[in-house]
């Protein structure tokens, strides 16, 4: 009898065969998608902060002088001591308070002192308390403010000369007016110089923008 091994040798062999044939020849797998790039981000610019410059006012501009104004003492000290030195006179003057002004872009303006002043001169010591207000109307050109007219003189005195009650109506207007009468200034965002005559002397009050 004929074996069989011999015949099913080739028979395995042909069956392997084609095995691999029909795996070689099946639909190649795709290629698995790679993931897209992520977007690039742009950083949101940086704001710019503009800044708009104040307008410049020439220092003689009768525009600057519109505001609310405070003498502090250490001016009113200043002022009374060149007062002093115009009257020619053994005369001294310690102020101790403030005055407020207000000058209005409609020309008038407002004083509104608080303050006492101790006068001596020799041994006779006067003691003058201001306070209330003056209201008025003012005219100003380039450098020179002046007062127009007094609408409200509302101004309170009180004078005592070595403890002995005084008539305020003899105390000088350089000691209890207004600062502006007749005046020339040079004004800026903070401060006002304002420079009156007085006995042919020049008298500066000093004020700052409030």
């Amino acid at each position: 009898t004929m074996s069989l091994a011999p015949r099913l040798i080739p028979a395995v062999a042909l069956l392997v065969a084609g095995t691999f044939v029909l795996s070689g020849c099946g639909p190649a797998s795709a290629p698995a998608e790679s993931a897209p790039p992520p977007a690039a981000t742009t950083a949101a610019p940086e704001p710019v902060e503009t800044t708009v410059p104040e307008p410049v006012v020439a220092a003689d501009d009768p525009a600057c002088l519109v505001g609310d104004w405070l003498i502090t003492e250490e001016a009113l000290t200043r002022y009374f001591a060149e007062v002093s030195g115009s009257l020619g006179a053994p005369i001294t003057f310690a102020p101790v308070g403030t005055a407020g002004m207000h000058i209005g872009d409609d020309g008038t303006y407002s004083y509104t002192p608080d303050v006492t002043i101790t006068q001596t001169m020799a041994e006779i010591t006067t003691v003058i308390k201001l306070g209330g207000t003056i209201e008025g109307t003012y005219v100003a050109t380039p450098g020179v403010i002046k007062t127009d007219a007094v609408i409200t003189n509302g101004l309170v005195i009180e004078a005592s000369v070595n403890d002995i009650v005084l008539d305020p109506t003899a105390i000088s207007e350089e000691i209890t007016g207004a600062p502006i009468g007749n005046a020339t200034f040079v004004c800026s965002a903070d401060a006002l110089t304002l420079t009156t005559t007085i006995a042919d002397a020049a008298a500066v009050t000093e004020l700052v923008r409030q």
